[in-house]
């Protein structure tokens, strides 16, 4: 998915991300900027967004988070990634 908010161009990919001694995988979503940018100090910054209390109905597509991501790749240049906990939306476990 590409989105463009004040004229910076980012993708936002869907990918799933195993968990460690398990079958799980963890549904995940990563916001990237374009290669083409002006480069950043923070290029090398990864920042990972976790979701508000599952049993509250949180989850990742939360709009506080979403906001939070693409604030912080467009304004910083930074990569950021959330994602569901086990369990929540397409994650699965328990």
């Amino acid at each position: 998915m590409e989105r463009n908010n004040n004229n910076t161009k980012y993708h936002e990919n869907k990918i799933f991300v195993p968990v460690v001694d398990s079958k799980d995988e963890l549904e995940a979503r990563i916001t990237l900027l374009p290669a083409d940018r002006v480069p950043s100090v923070f290029d090398d910054l990864g920042i990972v967004i976790t979701h508000p209390m599952p049993m509250l109905g949180g989850d990742m597509d939360n709009n506080v988070v979403v906001a939070l991501c693409q604030y912080l790749s467009r304004n910083l240049g930074c990569t950021c990634i959330r994602f569901n906990f086990r369990g929540v939306g397409n994650s699965k476990g328990d």
